[in-house]
């Protein structure tokens, strides 16, 4: 448990590190153009040129990592839920059909499925599937990628698909997404209304598109669009190669859809590049607006750069909360309980011993095992018998204070755990409560069935000083209201534990 809790600290530090490492090249770039402007008031029209050019690239990283960073949110938010079912899996993957819902309810998935090593799997809804529906399966997860970027169903839409393989492969989550999940925020930099922004993958094909008022299309191929445009000192050549070194660059290129500055910057995901395409007007404005008043800009810009930075710094700090609420989210979920809704066996296991090691103030353990509930499940059947489980739970949820520990220990097996229970006669108080509960106790809406329960009482520091013996004394008090004749509650005592030791 304290792993876990451990790998959740670590997984929201990390993401604090990456949200520091995004910032830092923009605080950065914004550093250099002050600067260069300040240098700028003795350069030619050239130099302005440049300094233009590098504000688109500038531009183009930024939106680049925009697109980077949002999916990696969206990959970071179902991490913790695959660990979990990774951890559950026992060979059959119908256990993991809860997690498929819970994977697209928490992290915003189109669908999900899993998918076992022979290829064959189920959907969110529990349907199968089977990954010869889908060529790219195989050959993605022989060649370690994790995100691609396919056609899907029978209508042949466009997502955006991440893998989850599990170790040597026994089975992969495959989640979906809408690729208009990853649109960019175009208003950051006030760029020219006809610039199209567009994420393409290496071979051209747009996965993204905010098209502004160009003629630019999402069936458009952008490296066979630019393969036909003019290109001056630039070729096809070139920019293919440049792509396979993962850089930024620009070109100045004649389109059908006129004259443009083409903008590329890698998305830091397979070969995927994010493009800007920038009207020629939009360079000439900038340019002649620096080669104007430049003095003024130098006085205006660096207002202006503090601003759009705590613009910035306002959105990590909310992203932060956002990313910050949803592991909680997740954290709850992992301590859940999915049928009844109260603590699971190792939520309620670390909650006492964080008590015991921290607190050390008087405590009493029950342990409730529910009388013969497998003859509820042969006669009444497994729904009801589930029924049974989930009104236990509601009532002891309700019985008791938020700072209590109530969890369902697996099976038809409950612990209640009171702190601070400072006298004798509470405790014998708390005993008849918890015993009160199952007397005349009923469940059903049409088919009424009674349901006795029988009860194992310790007490902490008296029975035992950590949580193994504790329960273990609760379970020898059990065992003698079962042997007792049920439908009781038995204390732990002294002599019990003489024959125990």
């Amino acid at each position: 448990m304290k792993e876990r809790f451990t790998e959740i600290k670590n997984a929201i530090i990390k993401r604090k590190a990456e949200l520091i490492q995004w910032t830092t090249p923009t605080i950065s770039y914004f550093v250099i153009v002050v600067v260069t402007l300040i240098f700028s008031l003795n350069f030619s029209n050239r130099s302005v040129g440049t300094l233009v050019e590098k504000q688109f690239e500038g531009a183009a990283s930024y939106y680049a990592d925009s697109f980077y960073s949002a999916m990696l949110c969206l990959k970071e938010a179902a991490g913790p839920i695959v660990k979990h079912a990774q951890k559950d899996y026992k060979g059959d993957l119908t256990q993991l059909l809860p997690y498929l819902e819970a994977l697209k309810t928490t992290a915003a998935i189109s669908e999900v499925w899993v998918i076992g090593r022979d290829g064959e799997g189920f959907d969110s809804s529990g349907a199968a599937v089977s990954s010869a529906q889908q060529d790219y399966l195989d050959a993605v997860v022989d060649d370690d990628k994790r995100v691609v970027f396919m056609t899907y169903g029978p209508e042949e839409e466009e997502v955006i698909a991440y893998l989850y393989p599990f170790e040597d492969r026994e089975f992969t989550f495959v989640s979906f997404y809408d690729p208009e999940q990853f649109l960019v925020d175009t208003s950051v930099f006030k760029l020219d209304v006809r610039t199209w922004y567009a994420s393409i993958n290496g071979d051209g094909e747009i996965m993204t598109l905010k098209a502004g008022n160009s003629r630019m299309s999402r069936t458009d191929n952008v490296i066979k669009h630019l393969s036909e445009a003019k290109i001056k000192n630039f070729d096809q050549k070139k920019m293919l190669d440049k792509m396979d070194k993962k850089e930024t660059f620009l070109f100045l290129a004649d389109t059908e859809y006129g004259q443009r500055y083409i903008v590329m910057a890698p998305a830091k995901i397979n070969d995927w590049y994010f493009v800007l395409g920038i009207p020629i007007a939009n360079y000439r404005m900038l340019q002649s607006r620096a080669l104007g008043p430049i003095k003024l800009l130098t006085v205006l810009l660096p207002a202006m750069m503090i601003a759009f930075l705590g613009v910035v710094i306002r959105i990590i700090m909310k992203n932060d909360k956002v990313v910050g609420d949803q592991n909680e989210q997740l954290k709850v979920k992992a301590d859940t309980d999915l049928l009844t809704g109260l603590n699971n066996k190792v939520a309620t296991e670390y909650k006492i011993k964080e008590y015991i090691a921290q607190d050390g103030r008087q405590g009493m353990l029950f342990v409730i095992d529910i009388d013969n509930f497998k003859k509820i499940n042969d006669t009444m059947g497994h729904a009801f018998g589930d029924e049974v489980l989930r009104s236990i739970g509601e009532s002891l949820r309700v019985a008791f204070r938020s700072t209590d520990v109530v969890g369902r220990f697996g099976g038809d097996e409950f612990i209640v755990f009171l702190k601070n229970i400072s006298t004798e006669e509470l405790i014998q108080k708390e005993a008849d409560k918890v015993y009160s509960i199952f007397n005349g106790y009923v469940v059903g809406t049409y088919t009424k069935y009674k349901v006795t329960a029988s009860i194992g009482c310790s007490v902490f520091p008296r029975d035992a000083e950590d949580f193994e013996g504790l329960f273990k004394a609760a379970d020898a008090g059990l065992y003698v209201a079962k042997r007792g004749g049920k439908n009781q509650l038995s204390f732990y005592n002294t002599d019990e534990k003489k024959e125990n030791d």
